[in-house]
């Protein structure tokens, strides 16, 4: 890491492919279900995952144009996401995909309108609400269910109630309630894609072992295949992030460093606006007597706090902080860019004109890298 961070300017994230790939294989053994991985933890990872992964979930045009350019293969993808326009269909329509989940009714007809026009069929995942504005109502579903359009094959329930699940009790309710409500559909369902919201543990120690197993254990409720949807727990650990001290002040008895990145380059779940510390590595090493520092960026706003006190030694303008598991979310969560959908126009209304400043500006390739 010392070579690569005397090469690189920061600020910068890592992302580590081996650390990814060991990670899969650590979920398939201790899952022992199929991996669906969810692009929008982290679309410049897609295409290194081809060979890991059974399926890619997919939620927005820009999100299906990174998968395409990084090779993804047509019939590991899944397009989910709550608002699939006529522009998205109409581009789903045109490749060979496959898989297609379901979360209105609406969504329904239009999609078998463009399945209709275009002479094709698909496979659709009928998405279950949690209780939130994702996917359909217990009665929606179980009304498709009775439908009989030769276009839209349902093979399948999807299913999502959250992230950072390390409750099990929940986890335990839902599989019985799913396993449930299959047994009671008019139709015989042949796949499960259920988010439980793995946990990643990114402030303190966390038995994940004995959680993933007891998870294994709750899949065996189910006699029909399961996909295991994530990306917060196959991505986060992969990723580095970066940042350079810029300048070391003391007011009112609070020591701060100022680096070069923000909270708009990195964020933890659960972090508190930096009350808790993650996991990182002052560079270089440094041996002695610890002083208490607040991690401040170089936003203008008293929110751009990474850390409100953590001890180093002897920090200086120039070393660099390496925060770790920023694998997932954080590149693309400064909300804008989250989920690669289109900048929205800009427009100036003066007093007798309305000038465009900025057209609607695709993300697909900021977020999905050359």
């Amino acid at each position: 890491m010392g070579a690569i961070v005397n090469t690189y300017k920061t600020p910068f994230y890592l992302f580590d492919t081996e650390i990814l790939k060991k990670r899969i294989a650590y979920l398939h053994e201790q899952l022992t279900a199929h991996l669906v991985y969810a692009i929008k933890a982290n679309p410049f990872i897609a295409g290194s995952l081809i060979n890991a992964v059974e399926r890619y979930e997919i939620c927005s045009l820009g999100e299906m144009q990174i998968c395409m350019d990084q090779q993804v293969p047509f019939e590991k993808m899944v397009i989910s996401g709550v608002n699939k326009d006529d522009a998205f269909i109409a581009e789903i329509v045109k490749h060979p995909i496959k898989r297609v989940t379901i979360e209105s009714m609406h969504q329904y007809e239009s999609l078998k309108a463009a399945a209709q026009k275009n002479k094709r069929s698909f496979q659709c995942l009928l998405r279950l609400s949690s209780g939130n504005q994702f996917g359909m109502s217990e009665e929606d579903v179980r009304q498709i269910c009775t439908f009989h359009d030769p276009e839209m094959e349902i093979i399948g329930l999807e299913y999502f109630s959250g992230t950072q699940k390390h409750a099990l009790k929940k986890i335990h309710k839902e599989c019985v309630y799913l396993h449930d409500f299959i047994s009671d559909l008019p139709i015989s369902i042949k796949e499960l894609e259920y988010g439980p919201g793995l946990n990643v543990s990114y402030f303190g120690d966390f038995d994940e072992e004995a959680y993933l197993q007891a998870i294994r254990e709750e899949l065996t409720l189910f006699d029909i295949p399961v996909y295991i949807e994530s990306g917060r727990s196959i991505a986060a650990s992969c990723g580095f992030y970066v940042t350079s001290v810029m300048d070391l002040k003391t007011t009112k008895n609070t020591h701060y460093a100022i680096v070069d990145g923000g909270i708009h380059q990195l964020t933890y779940y659960g972090g508190m606006m930096g009350m808790h510390i993650p996991k990182l590595e002052h560079y270089p090493h440094k041996e002695g007597p610890t002083q208490h520092y607040t991690i401040c960026g170089s936003l203008c706003t008293t929110n751009d706090i990474l850390i409100r006190n953590i001890a180093l030694t002897d920090l200086a303008i120039k070393d660099q902080l390496i925060f770790k598991d920023a694998g997932a979310y954080a590149m693309c969560e400064g909300i804008s860019l989250f989920l690669s959908r289109e900048l929205p126009a800009i427009l100036i209304k003066n007093e007798k004109t309305i000038q465009v400043v900025r057209d609607h500006t695709p993300t697909a390739t900021l977020n999905g890298g050359k």
